[in-house]
């Protein structure tokens, strides 16, 4: 495994996880 692929896993992975954590606040809100 490449160090571009790991680092773009971890970009993506923590794109994702901002998503989700946002998703989750906005449900909190309402």
């Amino acid at each position: 495994m490449s160090i571009l692929v790991f680092s773009i896993n971890i970009i993506f992975t923590s794109v994702a996880i901002m998503a989700i954590v946002n998703a989750s606040m906005k449900n909190k809100r309402r």
